[in-house]
């Protein structure tokens, strides 16, 4: 893997990135004061949202959609159907979402110690959908199966033929630690209304770091998984999963090697685009960005020079060029800010204090320009 090291960038103090040429970036505040925004954009154009609110150890997860051309979001969807359901705690365990056949909505999210229904051992994974032509979300379900200690977030992602694939780590029932970690897969062919029992990935059975977020996504046939291994509990480098066979078959690739003897309490990105998707992800300090495509596989990585950034989101804009943020300084029971910049010239770096406790970044285009969700 051979990657660009950015050089210190000057960084405009700013809530929009100024230089000629570069995108407009309107930095906006997650209603409700709520945390860990989640984007998905619908095949016309619609955005959704899903954030976080509330108690960090039992919050309510809510969604809200903002047509193509909208100038506000809807009226907030509490999706749980048990309040306090979810936890913010951690950073890494938010609520994710894909908008798959129909544009129906699919949502998967952490489970809190008061979730109903209970996984049989741990905090559970829950998932629940929301029609198009209804309101009302369906109702919580439980989907972990025999696994036990879940703890960083679960992914989901969906396609146009009704494939639904809610993705997390965890370990089997019979085995402890993270060098025993395993990513598994719970497939739905029929938009989420039922779901086959979850599956490891053999691909991926030399540990997961525990209490880091995975990601997944769909490109054409393509189902992506980004995961961070821990490889004998010293090695915790990135690593993308390739199906493409709907969850059948995978191939595995390295991103990067970390040596490290701890979890580093990360996420990734994954932004599907016409051509394949770019991938983003935490290395030592610093966030890391590189394209893929399904003929020609992963290309050259970036990485975005400088200590203490996390939690990379990214995506398009009116160009089709793709724009990637980030938070910086946040941690343990402490916020940060939020920082910008378009992909693979590097046009424009922003940024925007104020990210709060628990807090991390989305981004999605308008109108006027990238917005960055903080």
């Amino acid at each position: 893997m051979v990657f660009r090291r950015v050089v210190p960038l000057v960084l405009l103090l700013s809530a929009c990135a100024a230089s000629a040429g570069a995108p407009r970036a309107v930095a906006e505040r997650v209603p409700e004061d709520g945390v860990q925004p989640r984007v998905a954009v619908g095949p016309d154009g619609s955005v959704h949202l899903a954030y976080l609110r509330g108690d960090p150890k039992a919050a309510d997860v809510v969604v809200r959609h903002r047509p193509s051309g909208a100038r506000a979001w809807s009226a907030p969807v509490t999706v749980n159907s048990r309040p306090g359901s979810a936890v913010t705690i951690g950073s890494v365990r938010g609520a994710q979402l894909a908008v798959g056949r129909g544009n129906r909505l699919h949502v998967v999210w952490n489970g809190s110690r008061n979730a109903e229904p209970k996984a049989r051992e741990g905090d559970p994974v829950l998932y629940a959908a929301l029609p198009p032509d209804s309101g009302t979300p369906t109702a919580q379900r439980c989907l972990s199966g025999d696994t036990r200690h879940l703890d960083g977030g679960a992914a989901v992602a969906a396609d146009s033929a009704g494939h639904v694939f809610v993705v997390w780590h965890a370990a089997p029932m019979d085995r402890e630690g993270e060098d025993q970690r395993r990513v598994y897969v719970a497939r739905s062919d029929d938009d989420g209304i039922h779901f086959a029992p979850a599956m490891p990935v053999p691909e991926a059975a030399d540990g997961v770091c525990g209490c880091c977020g995975l990601q997944a996504a769909t490109s054409g046939d393509a189902l992506l998984v980004v995961y961070r291994r821990a490889t004998r509990l010293v090695e915790r480098g990135m690593t993308l999963l390739v199906s493409r066979d709907h969850g059948v078959s995978w191939k595995r690739q390295s991103l990067d090697d970390w040596a490290a003897n701890q979890c580093p309490m990360s996420t990734a990105a994954i932004l599907p685009t016409q051509d394949g998707a770019w991938l983003g992800w935490e290395h030592a300090g610093h966030v890391r960005f590189a394209p893929w495509n399904p003929t020609t596989g992963l290309g050259a990585a970036m990485d975005l020079g400088g200590g203490s950034k996390k939690h990379p989101a990214l995506a398009l804009d009116a160009e089709g060029q793709p724009v990637a943020a980030w938070t910086a300084g946040t941690g343990w029971q402490r916020g940060g800010s939020a920082g910008w910049a378009r992909l693979p010239a590097l046009e424009a770096v922003g940024t925007m204090a104020g990210v709060p406790v628990w807090g991390t970044v989305a981004a999605y285009r308008a109108d006027d320009g990238i917005h960055v969700l903080y």
